[in-house]
C-alpha cells in the first residue's frame, strides 16, 4: 500500500499580490497551423500547395494623397490637421475668430469619442480588478481548505514519520 501523499505546500505570502498586476504570460502557445509557434504562419486565404496571393497594390490617390499619407498627414486636405482645424482669420486686435459650425461639430464629436474611450477603459479596468479579486478569493479559499484539512493521528502519524 502506498504511503499517503503529503499536502502541497501553502501558497507563498503575497500570492494574491502577484495577481494585482494581472495574469502572467501565457505558458503555452499553439499557433493556428498547429505548429506550436515554430514555422511560418499560413497566409489568409492560402491553402497548402498554392502560391500566396499577391499583395494588394495601393491605388494612386488624386491630389498627392499617397504622398500625404507617407508624410503622416491625412489623405486629403479636408481631413485632420491645421488646414481644417485652425481658423482662417482673426480680428485685427488679436481676438480669435468665432468657431464655425464644422469646427464646433468636430469638437463635439472628438469630445464624445474621448468620453467613450475613457468609459471603455474604465470598464476594462473594473473588469480586470473584478477578475483579480475573484482569483484572489479563490486562492485564499483554496489555501484555507488546505490548512483546515484533517491531519493524520495516532498510528497513521507514527507510520508517516518512519522508524525511530
Amino acid at each position: 500500500m502506498a504511503a499517503p501523499t503529503s499536502p502541497p505546500p501553502p501558497l507563498p505570502y503575497g500570492a494574491c499580490a502577484a495577481l494585482a498586476h494581472g495574469p502572467g504570460p501565457a505558458r503555452h502557445f499553439l499557433s493556428p497551423n498547429g505548429s506550436g509557434g515554430a514555422g511560418p504562419e499560413p497566409e489568409a486565404g492560402a491553402s497548402p500547395g498554392r502560391e500566396p496571393p499577391e499583395p494588394a497594390r495601393r491605388r494612386r490617390q488624386p491630389g498627392g494623397g499617397l504622398w500625404r499619407e507617407q508624410q503622416g498627414l491625412a489623405p486629403s486636405s479636408g481631413g485632420y490637421g491645421p488646414l481644417r482645424d485652425l481658423p482662417d482669420w482673426s480680428f485685427v486686435d488679436g481676438r480669435p475668430a468665432p468657431p464655425w459650425k464644422g469646427q464646433t461639430r468636430r469638437r463635439q464629436e472628438d469630445e464624445a469619442f474621448a468620453r467613450r474611450v475613457a468609459q471603455l477603459a474604465g470598464e476594462m479596468e473594473r473588469g480586470l480588478q473584478r477578475w483579480r479579486d475573484g482569483r484572489c478569493r479563490d486562492l485564499d479559499a483554496q489555501d484555507s481548505r488546505r490548512q483546515n484539512r484533517l491531519q493524520p493521528k495516532g498510528g497513521a502519524l507514527r507510520r508517516d514519520r518512519g522508524p525511530h
